[in-house]
């Protein structure tokens, strides 16, 4: 068909209009109706209007003593919040010192002997030491448990020769008796 100058009607281009949706990320959300928010706002407004027109001159406002008003309502705000903030700091502060005391309490109760001056090189000393020590007595239990295994081992040993030497001795006897049995039949013969 050629182009006409006639507009489409509203029914034609519905259906494109749906097959664009999936494609567009921008929807009107169905839950809200924008169209009837906007007249409650304008409706809101004009009826301020006519109620400021109501009023007498000594009740109305001006802008800038709304906005005075909103300032101040802040800056009580405000000076409520930092007044909470001081009464927080103020007691954090009472709880350090509290602790403090004591911990000095503390410290001065156990100070009961004399303690030698805490510098570096005699911490480092006293930690070598305690190394040194602890080292020690690791290599005294790895050698006892060593020689314990050891020990073990030997025993096990011992038990097997003993049971061999009994094996043995058992043999032996038993050699000893053939052989005399053998040595009877060839003197009797």
């Amino acid at each position: 068909e050629p182009l006409s100058s006639i507009p489409e009607t509203k029914a034609q281009r519905e259906p494109a209009k749906i097959s664009n949706l999936s494609a567009n990320p921008f929807h009107m959300s169905g839950d809200v109706d924008f169209f009837l928010f906007r007249d409650q706002e304008l409706n809101k407004a004009i009826l301020e209007r006519e109620q400021k027109k109501a009023m007498q001159v000594h009740q109305k406002t001006t802008v800038s003593s709304k906005v005075s008003t909103k300032q101040s309502h802040l800056r009580r705000e405000l000076q409520l919040e930092e007044e909470a903030e001081d009464r927080e700091l103020r007691a954090e502060e009472k709880q350090m010192q509290a602790f403090q005391q004591e911990t000095a309490w503390k410290l001065a109760m156990t100070r009961e002997k004399k303690m030698e001056p805490d510098t570096l090189s005699s911490y480092i000393d006293q930690k070598r030491k305690m190394f040194l020590i602890q080292y020690a007595v690791e290599m005294k239990r790895s050698e006892i448990r060593r020689l314990e295994s050891l020990a073990s081992e030997e025993e096990a040993r011992l038990k097997e020769a003993q049971k061999s030497l009994e094996m043995d001795s058992m043999l032996f006897d038993e050699f000893l008796r053939d052989n005399d049995t053998n040595s009877v039949q060839a003197m009797r013969l």
